[in-house]
């Protein structure tokens, strides 16, 4: 190409090459030149948030919810939010994981089983109960709540480990959170150590 009557290279070859990231040696810290999304979720800066967190507590009109400076951010109850506060950023992704522990079954076709630690004295300590789907176990659990200790009896279905199940007042909160059941005046925390006074 010619210029002023120059002829002028499209690259200059006094030009050193550019160097996209600069690595700071320093043996007290040194920083990861890359990051990845699924890496370390499990601190106070970054973390994932699902519809099963803190028992649906991010589940909100049947969508999941997180709030982060200021800013109200509402997804899909099937999607995760991956929340970096140092960077202050959010990203939202299919909740892969969760299809890993989700059962496709209709939850009300679903058979499930609660291992009853009983409060009453008059009934045997420890019992248990099956059942066809996930309303009659909410309403089962109702009408018996007077004799459930809801913090050490447990939920169990086939698709879910004994040592992941979730307790009675985990089960309830999380139905009641997520709306999967209908709104009522039920509130198992005047029924378990989570009440506070």
């Amino acid at each position: 190409m010619k210029i002023n009557n120059k002829f002028v290279s499209r690259i200059d070859p006094d030009d050193a090459p550019k160097k996209p990231f600069t690595f700071v040696e320093n043996k007290e810290q040194k920083q990861q030149a890359f990051s990845f999304l699924n890496d370390n979720i499990n601190s106070d800066t970054k973390f994932v948030i699902n519809r099963l967190t803190d028992n649906g507590a991010y589940v909100k009109g049947g969508m999941l919810y997180f709030r982060i400076n200021g800013v109200d951010i509402f997804t899909d109850i099937n999607h995760s939010i991956f929340v970096d506060k140092k960077n202050n950023s959010v990203v939202i992704k299919t909740a892969e994981n969760l299809a890993n522990i989700e059962d496709k079954t209709d939850p009300e076709l679903r058979q499930y089983i609660i291992l009853i630690y009983n409060t009453n004295p008059e009934l045997d300590e420890f019992r248990w109960e099956s059942m066809t789907g996930r309303t009659v176990m909410y309403d089962y659990i109702k009408n018996n709540i007077e004799d459930i200790d809801p913090d050490h009896s447990i939920i169990l279905t086939e698709n879910v480990a004994i040592k992941d199940a979730f307790t009675v007042s985990q089960f309830v909160k999380y139905l009641q959170n997520a709306s999967l059941v209908e709104e009522d005046d039920f509130d198992i925390e005047m029924y378990s150590g989570l009440e506070e006074v």
